[in-house]
């Protein structure tokens, strides 16, 4: 099969996964920066042992509001080829949305932990690798789950 024939016969679903990067990479510019203004400005140092609270709760405040983003952009605009026109748009779908962004959250705390803090991995790259991951979860979950 060529490659136009290819783009033709999945282009629907190759523009929803571009929406979906755009999207995605959208509210995780509003998760970090909603994070460092949370951090840096809006919350005091609070310190308990060796965690930074702060830090826990600056981050917990980016990802509820990307989440927030990312929940309406992607009912409004990612997953336009959906069955129904009601898909994504009940609390229990918003629920489930939630769910698994939890799920791939707590799997990159687990992931930068054992690739950056037991094996010798740097990082910005155990970052990266489990934000690939990530977007994979997120796509394939959502699409599963909620928007058919």
């Amino acid at each position: 099969m060529k490659l136009k024939e290819l783009y033709l016969k999945h282009r629907d679903l190759i523009w929803e996964i571009f929406r979906f990067l755009i999207v995605g990479g959208l509210a995780t510019l509003v998760d970090w920066t909603v994070s460092f203004i949370s951090e840096e400005y809006l919350l005091p140092e609070i310190i308990l042992g060796n965690w930074h609270i702060e830090k826990a709760l600056a981050t917990t405040f980016g990802f509820i509001v990307g989440l927030i983003i990312n929940y309406i952009l992607s009912v409004i605009f990612v997953y336009k080829n959906k069955k129904d026109e009601k898909e994504g748009k009940s609390v229990r779908d918003f629920l489930v949305f939630t769910l698994i962004g939890v799920f791939v959250l707590l799997l990159s705390y687990l992931g930068i932990y054992l690739l950056s803090d037991l094996l010798p991995v740097p990082y910005i790259v155990a970052r990266i690798i489990m934000t690939i991951i990530g977007l994979v979860i997120n796509y394939l979950g959502r699409k599963i789950f909620i928007f058919r």
